[in-house]
């Protein structure tokens, strides 16, 4: 029996992680033949064993020392552009397992503040090390050319790694063209493990229900600050719902106390203004009911305009019209994955002209074969 460590998480309070964490376990289970015990570090262990409820996985307290000497050097030495990586991870908590995971999707990226989790990287290393697998499960990496020496450092790190599974083809070819290729496979995003039979059969004929998903964390992005984001993202809304006979849901997918990360403080905002132009013809689904009970706000819509990918995954799973709003390469690879092109990742500015997005409804093809093959572990080597 294998004992399998998930690490790289601040907590499933974010759907999306959510999302993956129950769809990791499902394609581990599927991996070891069910010959292994999964648990999960992460710093929110009593709220996350309530968002994990029903998920064959163990909690665990992740340990992380911040405030070390070692760390603080680290901090000081890059702002002068050195790198000096340290591993604040608790390394006790490895004690035991076999294999170790990194789940995030996107934990290997640049933030955006453009700084890249070196540390993080640093404890991937020592587990390495130390004898212990480390892998990546179904991730987005970089791309990190606005920083050249800084991808130079990285590259040898990501070569070591035991198997990075990446979820979508841009990663694989940017990869490749930095020279990691050998412990590169194709993996879907674990959400699409995520109650596979939870769908709207019948694709509406037009579109009256429009569910929007925004978020603070697209914004800063593409906005001077997120005031601005909000007046101006309303304001889009206030249209199209006057310009025709549409209502619209707002669909928040992360709970977070950072303002910069909550969905749901920002749809909040934007719900107050569009409400006080157009009264009851939007809605705010605002309720903390996490990834699965949001399918069924979902399906009573019969479009979706989404920033936050895993809010677009999980609207594509329900077999309803999605456009992603990208702000970053995985929304563009992932849409690709599901249309055959990037057509239907539309730019986050673009949603200031929401009439054009709206009118892709017609030229969105049918998607839900590709999507069940997605499910299908059987499909892939893990």
């Amino acid at each position: 029996m294998k004992k399998i460590l998930l690490i790289g998480l601040y907590g499933t309070y974010n759907y999306g992680c959510e999302a993956i964490v129950r769809g990791a376990v499902e394609i581990l289970k599927h991996k070891y033949q069910g010959a292994c015990t999964i648990t999960i570090a992460t710093p929110r262990v009593k709220d996350d064993t309530q968002r994990l409820e029903g998920c064959e996985i163990s909690v665990s307290l992740r340990k992380i020392n911040r405030y070390k000497l070692s760390n603080i050097v680290r901090k000081v030495l890059t702002k002068v552009g050195i790198n000096f990586p340290v591993v604040i991870e608790d390394t006790a908590q490895l004690d035991g397992y076999d294999a170790v995971y990194s789940v995030g999707g996107d934990i290997y990226t640049l933030d955006h503040r453009g700084e890249a989790p070196l540390n993080f990287m640093a404890f991937g290393d020592y587990c390495l090390k130390n004898n212990i697998p480390y892998s990546m499960l179904c991730c987005s990496i970089g791309p990190f050319k606005e920083n050249r020496e800084l991808e130079k450092y990285i590259v040898p790190h990501l070569q070591r790694i035991t198997k990075i599974y990446a979820r979508e083809y841009h990663t694989i070819a940017y990869l490749k063209s930095i020279g990691v290729e050998k412990n590169v496979t194709y993996l879907p995003d674990p959400a699409f493990q995520v109650e596979k039979l939870i769908f709207k059969k019948e694709r509406s004929a037009s579109v009256s229900t429009i569910g929007i998903n925004l978020s603070p964390l697209s914004a800063v992005h593409f906005y001077p600050s997120l005031d601005d984001a909000i007046k101006i993202q309303a304001d889009n809304i206030i249209s199209i719902i006057q310009s025709g006979d549409y209502s619209v849901k707002l669909l928040p997918h992360v709970k977070s106390e950072d303002a910069v990360d909550d969905d749901f403080s920002y749809l909040q905002r934007i719900y107050d203004l569009v409400y006080q132009a157009v009264g009851n013809k939007v809605e705010l689904c605002s309720d903390d009911v996490g990834f699965i009970k949001r399918k069924h706000n979902i399906m009573s819509c019969d479009f979706i305009i989404a920033a936050r990918m895993h809010c677009a995954i999980n609207a594509i799973c329900c077999n309803v019209p999605t456009i992603f709003l990208s702000y970053s390469q995985k929304a563009k690879g992932m849409a690709e994955l599901i249309y055959g092109n990037n057509k239907f990742a539309v730019d986050l500015k673009g949603f200031e002209d929401i009439a054009s997005i709206i009118s892709l409804y017609d030229e969105l093809p049918n998607f839900r074969d590709k999507v069940e093959e997605l499910q299908c572990l059987s499909n892939y080597k893990i």
